[in-house]
């Protein structure tokens, strides 16, 4: 269930990062971040406990360790991101680039060796049009274009190497909730997604819907599979890895989440545990 609500939340962030100018929000803001803020470190871990209590292996032979580092510009946008193992090895490292209106127009992803692949993104007024993803060498091996109904994105299709791999469509929009399709190359629905308020509520996939409970601004407290029958949901409360994550947060003094603990169950067996060092502008801003 882990990965499957990883690719879920991965695919629910590219259609809520499909915005127009007039509902663009900042980096920081998609991240629920409060305050000026010059970098974030993330670091993310399999649990360990001392003495009763849990805390982070940061061992070089813990490879379940990674730090994550994002570096923002005055905007609240990301202009630098890099991803370090648990050897303290950078493995990527992505640059942006922005233009005069604050829009993304490229991201640089580099490896050990140099540059891995580039994107490009093109607007049309205020309304982002494609994404074009280059190797190397230039040469284009991926493409996202992007259909609107006036300003609003109505279609996202993603190309690789000139051949269309999948499609996301909208299909409702109706008192702050929105409901999308994903398609396959095939043009099979594999999955739906429904938004509340600009945040996933429900994913279905088949015949199992993934449900999301979130805090008052946003993050998520409890994720679990339902299955969709006519008698309604029927909610898995084992404590294996088919069944409830909870997630429990502590916060700073801005109300921003500085640690975050994933269990399985309701009080079940702690698996993951992150922790963020917010790198505030004021230094007053603690």
């Amino acid at each position: 269930m882990y990965k499957q609500i990883l690719f879920i939340l991965a695919a629910a962030m590219m259609l809520s990062g499909c915005e127009t100018k007039k509902e663009a929000k900042s980096d920081l803001q998609k991240m629920n971040l409060e305050g000026r803020i010059s970098k974030v470190v993330i670091a993310t871990s399999s649990a360990r406990f001392a003495k009763g209590s849990v805390r982070l292996a940061k061992t070089t032979t813990d490879k379940n360790h990674y730090n994550y580092i994002m570096e923002f510009n005055e905007d609240g946008n990301i202009v630098n991101s890099r991803t370090i193992n648990h050897r303290m090895k950078t493995v990527n490292e992505v640059n942006y680039e922005y233009d005069g209106n604050k829009r993304l127009i490229s991201e640089t992803h580099l490896n050990g060796e140099g540059i891995e692949k580039k994107k490009l993104y093109e607007y049309s007024g205020d309304n982002l049009i494609y994404i074009r993803t280059e190797d190397g060498h230039a040469s284009e091996i991926g493409r996202q274009v992007f259909e609107y109904d006036g300003d609003k994105i109505i279609k996202k299709e993603e190309y690789k190497n000139g051949v269309l791999v999948s499609s996301d469509t909208l299909l409702s929009k109706e008192d702050g909730y929105e409901a999308w399709e994903h398609s396959d190359e095939n043009g099979i629905v594999n999955h739906e997604f429904i938004y509340e308020n600009g945040f996933l509520k429900e994913a279905i996939c088949g015949d199992v819907s993934h449900l999301f409970e979130r805090d008052e601004k946003g993050n998520i407290t409890k994720a679990y599979n339902a299955s969709a029958s006519p008698e309604g949901y029927d909610v898995l409360e084992s404590k294996s890895k088919d069944g409830v994550q909870s997630y429990k947060y502590k916060f700073d003094k801005r109300g921003n989440w500085k640690s975050k603990t994933e269990y399985y169950g309701e009080e079940g067996v702690v698996k993951f545990v992150i922790s963020r060092k917010i790198f505030y502008e004021d230094k007053d801003e603690k």
